[in-house]
């Protein structure tokens, strides 16, 4: 059967680009997508912004209240995180573990970013029901804007410092960083 077996090829295709918990693309795919939008934005003059997100103290919610509701919790995330997007050009996806990227394209500037940051940081601390009860959660993310002409690799890098500056600061918070300085949001 023809239809089945491209049905099942769609399906294959689906797994090997997304996470199987969330629902949002994997690490590998996102990478993929932020370097062909990397050079579509230095063509167009648009913008391009990546939230490096994580959760604050997610292991103790893997400890206090088991693996099934970090799950749950995981998978919620993601809806909001999917409620937060602008556009069908912006991406969400889980990198490994607790974290996880939003990837905004055609931003017109860092503070359009933060904004989008800010409304995910406030979604993530609404209470989460799980079995039995509820979980509460904050999120630490770190917003930058893509450089033109830089990799992939330094635009995650540069997110991702600004997610720890979150963290070592005070957690629940979301902190920018522009190629050569930071800034607290």
């Amino acid at each position: 059967d023809v239809t089945g077996r491209h049905r099942a090829a769609q399906e294959l295709d689906r797994r090997a680009r997304t996470d199987d918990l969330t629902k949002l693309l994997n690490r590998k795919e996102v990478l993929e997508r932020i370097t062909k939008l990397s050079v579509q934005t230095a063509r167009t003059g648009t913008k391009l912004a990546v939230l490096f997100c994580d959760f604050d103290r997610f292991k103790e919610i893997n400890d206090i209240y088991g693996h099934a509701a970090g799950d749950e919790v995981l998978r919620v995330m993601a809806e909001r995180i999917r409620g937060c997007l602008r556009t069908t050009d912006d991406l969400g996806a889980r990198i490994g573990g607790d974290e996880m990227l939003v990837v905004l394209h055609g931003v017109h500037n860092l503070d359009n970013a933060v904004n989008v940051a800010e409304k995910l940081r406030v979604s993530a601390m609404e209470p989460i029901p799980i079995t039995g009860g509820a979980v509460n959660t904050t999120l630490s993310i770190g917003v930058t804007l893509a450089v033109p002409g830089e990799t992939t690799d330094a635009l995650i890098a540069r997110a991702d410092a600004a997610m720890y500056k979150a963290k070592k600061t005070r957690r629940n918070r979301v902190v920018t960083m522009s190629a050569g300085k930071a800034g607290v949001g």
